[in-house]
């Protein structure tokens, strides 16, 4: 069988004719080492902004071909308009292009962008492309179609699905002028595979990440992947993944999805400046179908509410206010940091917002429930309870192990940080980025290591703009600011792309966003759940090189932890 990738699709809904060649892919013989990709958004298209292709096939030997799949009951063609019917004689859709210029089109805009990014070597690889109709009898032969492109219910009975894409790959390869094509080997259709997957299931990167830590986010390994798209299609999902495990960028293609299928889509959050990091993610065309931001930004917005309002009297008695307002409601809601917001008072806000409400509504939450409660004393097993008070019957639930943001020695002291018991999660990456670890005694000596830091900072030519120094302390209750030379500008971190100086932030503030370098300050308590939930936060926030500043007393304390992580990884 075909490597079918996702492997699994949604019953709900996927049509007829794509589920009958998933699952004749699936079970034909002697293909092993091909790929069959369904259902995959391509954010380069050569005549839109963007489209989705129902299979491409990466074939070693063979080559590269993209199928549009028509499972319709009947299809007609009237003044070059195609008609596509049901199975009650309804016309459900047209469309002005045929099917076979449709794969035509997804053939040419995988094609340039495969030469694009891995070279002129696979401008000669066979391309081609064909057209599926599982239920009807293709007769009509235009100018746009070949028969060797069409696979229907007559051929369907004859020759298996991988002798249809055999027997297209030889007329495609011998087509006139176009010359011998090369076939592909499996390292090339490897490569491809991995460029395309890729690029079309997770294309969204953190701006502010150093090149190699965005490609490595950028590929999801294998099993993150089939875990996500066995589920997502589930109408409510919980997704829980410990620190650096992709939930945002999930989160935000999700949201991109929705956006191109045209659904009124809710993405928000707690945090501020992760929500407006979050909206600087979409194009225009995407914000008409997405409202994006933290949640108390929407609701001042939606309600025209004071900004200035004591939020908490606020957010009590948001949702009597919505439903006064009776403004159009969400298809979809999508919350990152959910860990954050699970309180009667912001699920009541959410039931109010979502078309059908949290019990029967389209929703996904995505969080980590177990590691990064730092707003309240929550455990993950109390917001269970509170979210399945809110729907009937089970929570779909899913889970990302890998820490695919951090370095390998950078999780492990966040673990430490973190003093847990069990892995909050797999540590995938086997980078050994630096991580620094400075003890001080005195608040004095704490001064002297930030200078050598930042000293050594300029020696290695650091961008000064690559740089967050965190803290549980605000700034003005800080050590920073209470050294006058020896340091480059800083400026606290809004989230202004022409700021090119240094950024200090709370770890609260910055919560759910990166940076290349951080430099965790003031590590003075690791004797409470909530302290050890904040530092551990605070460290995994790093992708290149991590600095720890921690006091003494509370530097046996680590150290004893980080004997047991290191055995609890081995």
């Amino acid at each position: 069988m075909a490597r079918m990738i996702p492997p699994r699709y949604d019953s709900q809904t996927i049509n007829y004719g794509e589920k009958f060649l998933f699952q004749r892919f699936k079970k034909a013989r002697d293909i092993d080492d091909w790929f069959v990709l369904h259902s995959l958004l391509v954010q380069q298209h050569i005549n839109q902004r963007y489209g989705e292709i129902d299979i491409v096939v990466l074939a070693p030997k063979y080559g590269i071909f993209c199928l549009e799949v028509k499972g319709s009951h009947k299809i007609s063609i009237k003044n070059g308009v195609w008609q596509f019917y049901g199975r009650d004689g309804n016309l459900q859709y047209t469309k002005d292009k045929s099917p076979f210029h449709q794969a035509h089109d997804s053939m040419q805009s995988i094609k340039k962008y495969i030469i694009n990014e891995l070279g002129a070597d696979y401008k000669k690889l066979n391309f081609g492309y064909g057209a599926v109709f599982p239920r009807i009898e293709y007769q009509n032969r235009g100018t746009d179609e070949q028969d060797y492109m069409i696979y229907d219910a007559v051929k369907k009975d004859t020759i298996t699905v991988a002798k249809y894409v055999q027997i297209m790959a030889k007329n495609f390869r011998e087509k006139p002028k176009r010359g011998k094509e090369t076939l592909p080997d499996k390292s090339q259709i490897n490569k491809i595979y991995q460029l395309l997957r890729g690029d079309f299931e997770f294309y969204q990167k953190k701006s502010h990440s150093i090149e190699e830590s965005r490609e490595e986010l950028h590929r999801y390994t294998d099993q993150q992947l089939a875990i996500f798209d066995s589920y997502r299609q589930n109408k409510r999902l919980l997704i829980n993944g410990g620190a650096g495990t992709g939930k945002t960028v999930i989160a935000i293609e999700t949201a991109r999805r929705c956006a191109y299928n045209k659904k009124k889509t809710l993405l928000t959050c707690f945090n501020r400046n992760l929500g407006i990091w979050l909206k600087k993610q979409f194009t225009p065309e995407e914000l008409k179908f997405i409202t994006v931001g933290n949640i108390h930004k929407i609701l001042i917005d939606m309600l025209q509410s004071d900004p200035a309002i004591d939020l908490d009297v606020f957010i009590d008695q948001a949702a009597i206010k919505l439903l006064e307002l009776d403004k159009e409601k969400f298809e979809v809601l999508i919350i990152d940091e959910a860990q954050d917001l699970i309180t009667d008072s912001y699920l009541d806000i959410f039931t109010t917002l979502l078309d059908g409400e949290l019990k029967n509504g389209n929703w996904k939450m995505f969080g980590d429930f177990n590691s990064q409660v730092i707003y309240s004393e929550k455990n993950a097993d109390n917001m269970m309870r509170r979210i399945k008070s809110y729907i009937d019957g089970d929570l779909a639930k899913c889970r990302l192990d890998n820490n695919i943001r951090n370095g390998k020695d950078t999780a492990l002291n966040a673990v430490s940080l973190g003093a847990f018991t069990q892995p909050p999660f797999r540590i995938s990456s086997d980078r050994n980025y630096p991580v620094v670890k400075d003890v001080y005694k005195s608040e004095d000596e704490q001064i002297e290591k930030i200078k050598k830091i930042f000293h050594n900072f300029k020696s290695d030519k650091i961008k000064p703009e690559s740089i967050i120094i965190l803290s549980r302390n605000k700034y003005e209750n800080s050590v920073i600011s209470k050294i006058e030379s020896g340091l480059p500008k800083i400026t606290q971190y809004d989230q202004d792309p022409y700021d090119k100086n240094v950024k200090y932030s709370t770890i609260h503030s910055y919560k759910g966003l990166e940076a290349d370098h951080v430099v965790l300050i003031e590590i003075d308590d690791l004797t409470s759940k909530k302290s050890n939930s904040l530092f551990y936060t605070g460290a995994t926030r790093a992708v290149h090189s991590l600095h720890i500043l921690i006091s003494d007393i509370q530097d046996r304390l680590f150290t004893a932890n980080f004997f047991d992580v290191v055995e609890m990884y081995r």
